[in-house]
């Protein structure tokens, strides 16, 4: 047993480097690897048999949880690239950030007044139009080192998004256990 410690997650999987990837191959790739090492299969094995069964269950635990979600995804096709998303200046362009504190000032009256008629479903609609739009750009951004710089600018405006995103569900959820105020 050889720890796939130095392969990037891609490879580990046997995926090309591709923001597309297919959900379910990956998952099945993922359940036959943690089948192969698992630490269980090695509990009467040596100690080093043990421990390495348990770092290579780690990594691919890792790399699993990276790759299935597009976000963790972006985040880590920018730094095999070089890129490092924490290092980035988050300061969004002025119209944008002005639409989001738009929205927030929308799901902040939505909160107060209890009445999601006020466009909650439409906000989320939107948001939701905005993030699809923004993931397939990143997607082709990828794939052209020439435009990492707009590949970064667009995960950072998807944080925005999925924030905004994630905050209208939790009024969602607040209006149906009791109404309106306070989450």
């Amino acid at each position: 047993m050889q720890p796939p410690l130095t392969k990037d997650y891609f490879s580990l999987f046997g995926l090309p480097i591709d923001f597309h990837i297919d959900d379910e191959e990956l998952t099945a790739r993922y359940r036959e690897m943690q089948s192969a090492v698992h630490p269980d299969r090695y509990a009467s094995a040596a100690a080093q048999e043990q421990r390495i069964s348990l770092q290579m269950a780690a990594r691919i635990n890792e790399a699993y949880e990276t790759l299935r979600h597009p976000m963790s995804r972006i985040r880590y096709m920018l730094e095999l690239k070089g890129v490092d998303p924490r290092q980035a200046d988050s300061s969004p362009d002025p119209a944008f950030l002005a639409r989001q504190i738009e929205w927030r000032e929308t799901l902040e009256e939505i909160r107060e007044s209890g009445d999601p008629g006020h466009g909650l479903a439409a906000l989320s609609e939107e948001a939701g139009a905005c993030i699809a739009t923004l993931l397939e750009k990143v997607a082709a951004e990828l794939k052209d080192d020439a435009r990492l710089s707009s590949a970064l600018t667009h995960f950072l405006e998807l944080q925005y998004y999925y924030r905004l995103l994630e905050e209208a569900r939790d009024i969602e959820d607040m209006l149906e256990q009791g109404g309106p105020g306070r989450t």
